[in-house]
């Protein structure tokens, strides 16, 4: 019993500012956790996205996004061990919260790139040529009988060719300016939104994966004092036959071993459901047999004085809040901008008419080709 110590203290410690946290996950609606077993507090099932301004997480209560992952189908047939260190290099590589953030980053990087897209200079060429044919029957043009000529069926055909050369560039646009750094600074925010959903990822995992090795330690507690119950059973079953004990004595005998044997069936049936939790986090397949592995010390929180004082230099949600007010800003001002006047380049060069193939332009074309 004395090597569960240092689990049980790390577990109910590591518990404490997790205590509100609200079954989110699978129903959406807040609920109070749920009683404590044995000596250790902790909510079930996590909700990773309580207390943190991660945008995925922030919108997704019933369906929390931070809670699935993309699965694996390999079973391994012999039973596996997961330390916290591959349980969380699982979760950064698989869970559903962080590829998302991964996705809306590569958007807002996209819009970035269109809005630098749009202060360089654009060039562009085009060449087209046209054939017609009019028919002055379907366009009842005729001579005047007095003439005494007729028009023929049809004009012929006659054609009309252009090749040219278009480049426009933007001197000076403060709109453009002000939405391009408005677009850089989402960037910056965005790319702060995915360390936040990187550490979003390793709060889940890890508090998941405590659970299990609670449920675990809950589990190896209940089964010796089962065989407690038994041995005790056995012995006031004994007394009770050899008549020097009262009935009453052995029908409390057989409520506790019933009792102790349904603290183990629970503790057994958390501890299964606890670890599809985990699996479901980190995309182990659900039919995959495994157990924690390594020893868990106590260790002391933090001071919560100087987490708090350093919190808008560590915490990547609050500069993430940061940029994105900043951003704000810049929108407005951009908004503002659109009544300036702005100054811009545009030339054109190239020719037509009836033989384009005979113009400069044609023949520098043909030598570029």
């Amino acid at each position: 019993m004395e090597n569960l110590r240092p689990v049980q203290l790390t577990l109910a410690t590591a518990a404490l500012p997790f205590l509100p946290a609200v079954m989110a996950a699978q129903t959406g609606e807040t609920v109070s956790p749920l009683p404590s077993i044995g000596s250790i507090a902790t909510p079930r099932p996590i909700d990773p996205s309580a207390g943190t301004t991660n945008p995925s997480a922030r919108t997704t209560k019933i369906l929390n996004p931070y809670l699935g992952s993309t699965p694996s189908n390999e079973v391994v047939t012999e039973g596996l061990q997961f330390s916290l260190g591959e349980a969380v290099s699982r979760g950064l590589q698989f869970n559903l919260g962080l590829i998302d953030e991964n996705q809306a980053d590569a958007t807002v990087h996209a819009q970035r790139e269109r809005a630098f897209a749009a202060l360089l200079p654009q060039i562009s060429a085009r060449a087209q040529e046209t054939f017609q044919q009019l028919s002055y029957e379907e366009l009842n043009i005729k001579l005047p009988p007095k003439l005494g000529l007729a028009l023929p069926p049809t004009s012929g055909g006659f054609g009309y060719g252009e090749a040219r050369i278009v480049a426009q560039s933007s001197v000076l646009n403060i709109e453009w300016l002000d939405r391009y750094k408005e677009q850089k600074t989402l960037e910056s925010a965005s790319k702060l939104n995915v360390k936040d959903a990187r550490d979003v990822v390793v709060f889940a995992v890890g508090a998941a994966y405590f659970q299990v090795v609670a449920s675990q330690a809950r589990l190896e507690t209940a089964r010796p004092a089962q065989a407690s119950a038994q041995e005790l059973n056995r012995q006031i079953t004994d007394q009770y036959n050899s008549e020097v004990s009262p009935e009453i004595d052995a029908l409390r005998a057989r409520v506790e071993l019933d009792t102790a044997n349904q603290r183990v069936t629970n503790a057994a049936n958390d501890l299964e459901k606890d670890k599809l939790t985990l699996d479901r986090i980190t995309g182990i397949a659900l039919a995959q047999h495994w157990t924690p592995s390594g020893n868990y010390d106590y260790s002391p929180l933090p001071d919560q004085s100087i987490e708090s004082s350093t919190a808008t230099q560590t915490r990547a949600d609050l500069a993430s809040a940061q940029q994105e007010v900043f951003a704000a800003e810049l929108g407005v001002r951009a908004a503002r901008s659109q009544r300036l006047p702005s100054i811009s380049f545009e030339g054109t060069y190239g020719g037509g008419g009836i033989n384009p193939p005979g113009s400069i332009l044609w023949r520098s074309l043909e030598e570029l080709v």
